[in-house]
């Protein structure tokens, strides 16, 4: 059987991140995960494997464990792990950040209660709580987590240009 050219990309071990870091959700037993890869091709190559990259994307969030309604299924996502948020080095701001942050509060409330639905109606937790306040906290706590993670984890100072 003939060998496959050594700088084939297909033969490449996968990228490896430079940082990951967990966060938890309000929702006990369930997280997230953001990685900080060493270049966007990295970030690109470990993406591909959930479908088809932008060649040109800066930054992205991943959602796991989709469910349609409880109320379909009638049940919870198995998995603890929601998502996985992907930067790569020298491309992301607080900007990206809060960005992709909220594509996984919106993942959230598919998978999880509450619910969006519930957030939009005002709804109020067993606590008391506004849900939409759930949902804003998360995030909040979210973006600066991984904004200070970041900050501290990659070498570089670059702004990112948005072009505007």
């Amino acid at each position: 059987m003939p060998r496959k050219a050594k700088g084939n990309k297909k033969d490449q071990a996968p990228p490896k991140p430079v940082s990951i870091i967990t966060l938890r959700s309000s929702s006990r037993g369930y997280h997230t995960e953001a990685l900080l890869w060493a270049s966007q091709e990295d970030m690109i190559r470990a993406l591909s494997v959930y479908s088809a990259t932008p060649a040109n994307v800066g930054a992205a969030f991943v959602g796991f464990s989709r469910k349609e309604k409880k109320a379909k299924w009638g049940k919870l996502p198995s998995s603890a792990l929601l998502g996985e948020f992907h930067f790569y080095v020298g491309g992301w701001d607080i900007e990206i950040v809060s960005h992709e942050v909220t594509h996984s509060a919106i993942h959230r409330m598919r998978v999880l209660d509450p619910d969006g639905e519930d957030v939009l109606d005002d709804g109020v937790a067993a606590d008391g709580e506004p849900l939409e306040e759930v949902i804003a906290y998360e995030s909040g706590f979210w973006t600066s987590d991984i904004h200070r993670w970041l900050s501290t984890t990659d070498p570089t100072e670059r702004p990112v240009d948005h072009g505007r």
